[in-house]
């Protein structure tokens, strides 16, 4: 679907923010441009999804980190200050190396760059984003996904004591088993995290995940669907965007 097209829909859906995937596969919009559709429609930027940071040595994770940096840089142009990420990185010793050489060399862009928690990331790789976040907690921190976190068999709300100092970034996602499922059908206890979520003071974006639950390619369906889904994002966290 065409950009335009696409940012449109979330605006007639009533959001006021967006976050935009840019996967590696080519560069990233020109600033400028992108800062005209977003306009157009009246949208702010909340974050962008910079897609899987990958390598297993050093000099095949050089081309993901630079589109990374791209992204940040672009974030930063567009006032945005959260870039996500899913760390596809095998090796703890490599991601953390790579990962320190991306901060040093975006040293000066005050963006944030949040690792996502991936529906194959089984509890043992949650305990190694954290330990990754927390090498530098100023720059690096959780973007939580609770669908993806049920995927993979461990419950947010049971884990949220150890997660809540590192999320800066919060996807509004549901799953049923194994499977993605649409937004309040699925097993996340989303008012008891919300409950969580907001006693903690967290003060960043609530991003709602429209993947492979949401049927928003039918141009029949999209908008309808992406309202209901913000009604219930509204019904669990009052004035979200």
């Amino acid at each position: 679907m065409p950009l335009d097209r696409a940012l449109a829909r979330i605006s007639w859906a009533g959001f006021r923010s967006t976050e935009l995937f840019l996967p590696p596969a080519g560069p990233p919009p020109e600033a400028a441009a992108l800062a005209a559709h977003l306009e157009a429609v009246d949208l702010s930027l909340a974050a962008i999804d910079a897609g899987p940071l990958t390598g297993e040595d050093g000099a095949a994770g050089l081309k993901p980190a630079a589109h990374l940096g791209r992204c940040t840089v672009l974030a930063r142009d567009l006032q945005a200050n959260r870039v996500i990420c899913d760390l596809a990185i095998v090796s703890e010793p490599l991601a953390r190396q790579i990962l320190n050489q991306l901060l040093a060399a975006l040293a000066s862009i005050p963006v944030l760059l949040c690792l996502r928690n991936r529906p194959e990331d089984l509890p043992p790789d949650r305990e190694r984003l954290l330990r990754l976040i927390g090498t530098d907690p100023d720059r690096l921190g959780l973007a939580l996904d609770p669908g993806a976190a049920s995927r993979a068999g461990w419950d947010p709300v049971e884990a949220w004591e150890c997660l809540q100092p590192s999320v800066r970034h919060l996807y509004v996602t549901d799953a049923a088993g194994a499977a993605a499922a649409a937004l309040g059908t699925g097993g996340v206890r989303w008012e008891e995290l919300a409950e969580r979520v907001r006693a903690s003071g967290y003060s960043g974006a609530v991003s709602l995940g429209a993947g492979e639950a949401m049927t928003i390619a039918d141009p029949l369906f999209a908008e309808a669907e992406l309202k209901e889904a913000r009604f219930l994002m509204e019904s669990w966290f009052d004035g979200a965007d």
